[in-house]
């Protein structure tokens, strides 16, 4: 498993599968790190920040489920700090627009950003973006968001390994639905790493993706739980997976793709988090990453990030940062593997 992922705090789920020491350990280890940072000294920052609002750029337009989180996040982050935390939309250009605008912000810890996995993507994808990863600094890990692996209910596809099994015995024509860059990039990974060759199919939205396997259209989807929990329950899909490292309590009884297909290190999904401008001082950064981590466990905050299909988390600077680092080189590969383009392409 990534050591960058294994010590992020998951309070309401199953803690990741640990190496020799076991997850009481990494639980351990983890509260023994957060108190030190909650009570390690912070003169200068605790004496003269934060002393006005903080803007929390939310790179996404109001009203979606990207913005509820950076909403959900800031009112808790409000009480702690003493300062109002305002959340403000810059949508555009993909996140473009938001994330330019905080890589030239002051590094002074009043300008933070709400950012996602399509940061560590871009890095490889979007090389001509206006900012690089070297304009931020990573503040805090908020949570993520596994797929859940899917198919139709009358497949004879029970596991990961069966349907491993049908990707060899028929190269090319097992079909995988999805709506997004990271759905595609997640069948990529698979590809890659199982040796086999699923066919992507594209779709304007996931719940079109959805209808067509529910009519048996095509052979399986990764998708968020919002997208497919409604069928399964109904008995219309059936999960065979999920693709997070550890097992999650989005979908409960479910074994991971890392564990059924012997990868380690396989996670596909999107997460979120919070990065500040470069060379924004360290103590202001700790002061906002102890923020974002009581923000995490507010039963408020977490109760709204659950409902949108959210594994909630918190992380140090540290971890977050090597984190960021880790699946950076991870989709790196993968573009690079299945020479994925940008879609202006």
């Amino acid at each position: 498993m990534d050591e960058s992922h294994q010590c992020f705090r998951r309070e309401n789920r199953v803690a990741h599968p640990a190496a020799p020491g076991g997850t009481g350990r990494l639980a351990a280890l983890f509260l023994f790190g957060a108190a030190l940072a909650s009570v390690a000294p912070m003169a200068g920052a605790q004496s003269s920040f934060p002393n006005h609002p903080i803007i929390f750029v939310s790179p996404f337009p109001p009203g979606g489920g990207n913005d509820l989180i950076s909403r959900s996040v800031a009112m808790p982050m409000t009480k702690d700090l003493g300062q109002n935390v305002v959340v403000e939309n810059r949508p555009g250009a993909e996140t473009v627009v938001g994330m330019s605008s905080v890589a030239r912000a002051a590094p002074d810890g009043y300008t933070v950003i709400l950012t996602s996995s399509t940061f560590a993507i871009n890095a490889t994808l979007n090389p001509k973006l206006p900012y690089t990863q070297k304009d931020f600094e990573p503040v805090a890990f908020l949570g993520s968001t596994p797929y859940i692996v899917t198919v139709n209910a009358t497949s004879p596809i029970k596991t990961m390994n069966d349907l491993i099994a049908m990707a060899r015995s028929k190269p090319g024509q097992v079909f995988h639905a999805g709506a997004s860059l990271a759905s595609k990039l997640g069948l990529e990974l698979l590809n890659l790493q199982s040796k086999v060759q699923i066919t992507h199919v594209n779709y304007k939205g996931a719940g079109l993706a959805a209808t067509d396997l529910v009519a048996d259209r095509v052979t399986f989807m990764m998708a968020t739980p919002p997208t497919v929990l409604n069928f399964i329950k109904s008995g219309k899909l059936r999960a065979i997976a999920v693709s997070s490292l550890a097992p999650s309590s989005l979908a409960p009884g479910q074994p991971t793709v890392a564990d059924v297909l012997k990868m380690p290190g396989f996670e596909v999904g999107t997460w979120y988090g919070i990065l500040a401008p470069a060379h924004t001082p360290a103590d202001i950064v700790r002061r906002l990453n102890v923020a974002a981590n009581k923000a995490t466990s507010d039963p408020v905050a977490r109760e709204r990030m659950e409902s949108q299909g959210i594994d909630v988390a918190g992380s140090t600077p540290e971890q977050f940062k090597t984190y960021i680092q880790t699946e950076t080189e991870k989709w790196g590969k993968v573009i690079r593997f299945a020479n994925v383009k940008p879609e202006s392409e």
